[in-house]
């Protein structure tokens, strides 16, 4: 959004540049994460051109981060827990 309230267009980002930002190392692996891992989608550009909404892009990329996050949290419980187990064991 802009400072003066109103939205911003819609960033179209091209193959290169949404393999550079999701890190991808080529298309194989792009189409891949579409078929695979519920990344977004293109959209047409013209006959023989596609492109991917930046803010799409983004999202994918911050729910992929949130579910290692949450998986850290998990993991760091589980951790808590056998200590607490390990410790009235003894």
């Amino acid at each position: 959004m802009h400072a003066n309230g109103t939205q911003r267009p819609h960033r179209i980002l091209r193959n290169r540049a949404v393999c550079d930002k999701a890190g991808f190392r080529g298309s194989s692996t792009l189409y891949a994460a579409m078929d695979n891992e519920g990344f977004p989608r293109p959209i047409a550009l013209g006959p023989r051109s596609v492109g991917w909404i930046e803010e799409e892009v983004d999202a994918w990329i911050e729910a992929r981060r949130a579910k290692r996050d949450a998986g850290d949290a998990w993991r760091s419980l589980g951790n808590a827990a056998t200590r607490v187990v390990e410790r009235t064991k003894q």
